[in-house]
């Protein structure tokens, strides 16, 4: 089976771009890999990257594609423009690549550990595919954020898929801003109505698939080699690593402290230790392949503004930092 998927980025998140790409290239699977680069430096790295299964795409083809997209770049921030653009990229892939039946939208910051054809299995005979945040109780007041993360959806190139994505698009154009207000928030909160609203919508059930900050140790997870891990028995095919900060090579900011819970010693360095190791391998790829020397492990963070002592000192107050083993 050839998969389509597709994601976006800018030159701040190309590193972990990349290694979502990596990481579905070691799962063996036949791909191709569709990036909306967000900025000029995103697009140069990967042209220069010259890997026959990524098609980067400008920013400014997708404007052109949809004006009334483009039109609402000047009312939002750029995390809210990127936030808008979640619908509008799919229906731009429809419309300009043919021979796609199912595109699989992904973030950035996944990284696969097993083959996707478990989801799609559950995908047959559907049209839209959406994960839950799958929060614990304790958690479930997170859910006025979303029920549903925009973390990976799968899209059928058919009519109930595409008015899914043309109404999400208007809702987006209309309002799409990083705070609560009047039920909505940001792309996300809009998920919440579809398995009621449109036809043949199916909520992803396999555990291996959405494992992520928020609900990790709500499962029971088994460590088999370097490569395998089950979530309740279930293969592991991806894991999320939403709030992933390098502050230094010693030290790395999980981003789990904000939910409370200590992961084991044993589970933070089969995920966060070896995702750091593959960031760097990507980064040495990026230098030697594009001469992406700029490109750095520690970058910023884009939606908050917070400076590094800043982002060190809230990880401490949340219990969010970890030493690097590997270093």
């Amino acid at each position: 089976m050839k998969y389509h998927f597709t994601t976006y980025f800018d030159s701040i998140y190309v590193l972990q771009g990349i290694t979502l790409y990596r990481s579905l290239k070691i799962t063996g699977i036949d791909f191709t890999l569709y990036v909306a680069c967000l900025d000029q430096r995103a697009y140069d790295i990967i042209s220069k990257l010259d890997e026959p299964d990524i098609i980067p795409i400008r920013l400014d083809e997708i404007e052109k594609f949809d004006p009334e997209f483009a039109a609402v770049k000047s009312n939002r921030s750029i995390v809210e423009y990127y936030f808008t653009l979640s619908p509008v990229l799919p229906l731009y892939i429809f419309n300009k690549f043919s021979g796609i039946d199912i595109l699989a939208y992904l973030d950035s910051d996944l990284y696969f550990y097993s083959s996707p054809q478990p989801v799609y299995d559950e995908f047959d005979g559907k049209s839209v595919l959406i994960i839950e945040h799958r929060f614990p109780d304790e958690l479930r007041w997170r859910e006025k954020f979303g029920k549903y993360n925009v973390q990976c959806q799968l899209y059928r190139n058919d009519e109930d898929a595409l008015n899914c994505l043309h109404w999400w698009r208007k809702r987006c154009i209309e309002w799409c801003y990083d705070r609560l207000e009047s039920g909505r928030f940001a792309d996300q909160k809009y998920l919440d109505c579809w398995p009621q609203k449109f036809r043949n919508v199916i909520v992803l059930q396999h555990k291996g698939a959405g494992l992520a900050p928020w609900n990790w140790y709500a499962y029971d997870l088994k460590i088999h080699d370097s490569i395998t891990l089950t979530v309740d028995g279930e293969p592991l095919i991806f894991y999320h690593f939403q709030g992933f900060k390098p502050l230094n090579r010693f030290m790395l900011n999980h981003g789990l402290g904000s939910y409370h819970r200590v992961m084991p010693q044993h589970l933070l360095r089969w995920f966060y230790s070896r995702y750091f190791e593959e960031l760097k391998k990507t980064r040495q790829q990026l230098v030697i392949k594009a001469g992406a020397e700029d490109i750095s492990l520690y970058g910023k963070n884009r939606r908050t503004g917070f400076g590094k002592l800043r982002m060190i000192a809230s990880a401490v107050k949340n219990r969010g930092l970890m030493l690097n083993s590997g270093s």
